[in-house]
């Protein structure tokens, strides 16, 4: 633990955030950032001032910038459902094993960037979907309910949400 007053803190998130952006484009990756980015703000943190929320154009190079990932969006798109889930849901939607404990600040970070390498490093978006859910056959209408057979009910987990209702 380093104790630092707030003007010692924004100055070191902001050397951190500055030198990693020089490097080449820096992507921050969070579970619905809107909070976050939001704090980074109010703290002025010139390192975000910034941020982009879309990329270029597919086969445009990307050499700089800071870019906000967001991995309830991401899921979104790959479930191709206009719903947004739980940080705790999607890893057990997505298979993640070995989580608990959520709404911990370096857990819930670890259990996102675990679910941002699982949706990055499959095939492609539609064949990715295809792969996971290959029984799902395009949108169900809003009565039905939707079940992924990996899920089932951590005992620490405040995020969950029953399965049996309607989405």
């Amino acid at each position: 633990t380093l104790p630092l007053s707030k003007k010692d803190f924004i100055a070191k998130i902001d050397a951190l955030l500055t030198g990693l952006a020089e490097r080449g484009p820096l992507y921050l990756i969070f579970h619905d950032p809107t909070s976050d980015i939001k704090d980074l703000s109010i703290l002025q943190i010139p390192a975000v001032k910034d941020v982009k929320y879309n990329f270029p154009a597919s086969g445009t190079p990307v050499t700089t910038g800071v870019y906000c990932i967001d991995t309830r969006k991401m899921f979104s798109g790959l479930e191709g459902i206009k719903e947004a889930k739980g940080l705790s849901r999607i890893c057990r939607i997505l298979g993640l094993r070995d989580f608990s404990h959520f709404h911990n600040a370096g857990n819930d970070a670890e259990y996102t960037f675990q679910c941002f390498l699982s949706m990055a490093s499959g095939t492609q978006i539609d064949a990715q979907r295809e792969e996971r859910w290959p029984t799902r056959l395009g949108d169900l209408p809003p009565n039905v309910k939707r079940e992924y057979a990996r899920e089932s009910r951590p005992e620490d987990d405040s995020d969950w949400e029953d399965p049996s209702q309607p989405f």
